[in-house]
């Protein structure tokens, strides 16, 4: 894995599925995580973008390290939680202009790696969030709970204005 060696950060952003009992699959993560540990020389920064249940920056660690081991390799790393707010569609401007980043660490290293790599997309506003790793996984939830109500709200807005006689066929034929 080539892609090991270069740069400063490794981001990890793969699928992360609900599995049958509706719990995020993490062997995509874990397996990234591990092919990371097989290949790391030198300091790197690691990144998880993917959804990931709380406690996973820890497992990711592990894996890291359980790998290095068996290679007998010793080498620094810091796994970064850095949960992404970006709609279907939109995923570029939403990151050029975030309402918020969320990143975590308990490295200032890695933070203020991550600080320099988010400062032309934050100059403007104070829109960076440093926490601790657990906060910054749970995070994500929250917000597609609110983005879930929204949805929810908005399809059953319709019926709610119909029942009480606003919901009619506009002149175009549009309904309103």
């Amino acid at each position: 894995m080539g892609a090991v060696s270069h740069g400063e950060a490794l981001v990890i952003a793969v699928g992360t599925p609900p599995g049958e009992d509706g719990s995020a699959d993490l062997p995509h993560v874990l397996a990234v995580a591990r092919e990371i540990g097989r290949h790391l020389t030198s300091y790197r920064v690691i990144i998880d973008k993917s959804t990931v249940p709380v406690g996973t920056a820890d497992r990711v660690a592990g894996e890291i390290s359980k790998s290095l081991a068996e290679r007998g390799v010793s080498c620094e790393f810091d796994v970064v939680s850095n949960p992404e707010f970006l709609k279907e569609g939109a995923a570029v401007a939403d990151f050029m202009n975030s309402d918020r980043v969320v990143v975590s660490s308990d490295s200032p290293r890695a933070i203020a790696l991550m600080l320099m790599r988010y400062a032309p997309f934050t100059r403007n506003h104070e829109r960076l969030i440093v926490i601790d790793a657990r906060s910054a996984e749970l995070t994500k939830y929250p917000a597609n709970a609110m983005l879930a109500t929204r949805i929810s709200f908005l399809s059953d807005l319709a019926g709610i204005a119909e029942r009480a006689g606003g919901y009619r066929e506009s002149p175009s034929g549009y309904r309103l």
